[in-house]
């Protein structure tokens, strides 16, 4: 009877001591692996003849892009710009980017 109380003893002190020295402030693991998407609307209209002018004023997409239709019917063009960059632009329809 004893040991069994000893045992219970030593274990409530150990966990005591592990819950003391916990911090507080720490976040759990799924806060700190939860990202927040950055809306970014495609309002930039795509014109009839491209030049490279228009291309740099097209939206530059980024890897992990995602390219979201809110309409039906949404078409965009993806342009490259003189340094390799890609570009987005509209010709129909609604659309955002999830960044």
């Amino acid at each position: 009877m004893k040991t069994k109380l000893k045992i219970a003893l030593i274990a409530t002190i150990i966990a005591l001591s592990f819950n003391a020295c916990s911090d507080s402030d720490s976040k759990s693991v799924e806060d700190s692996n939860t990202t927040t998407a950055t809306t970014i609307e495609i309002d930039v209209e795509c014109t009839a003849d491209t030049t490279s002018a228009d291309i740099e004023s097209y939206i530059t997409l980024e890897s992990g892009d995602t390219i979201i239709k809110d309409e039906d019917n949404t078409t965009v063009s993806i342009f490259y710009d003189a340094e390799g960059n890609e570009k987005i632009c509209l010709v129909e329809g609604k659309a955002h980017l999830l960044r």
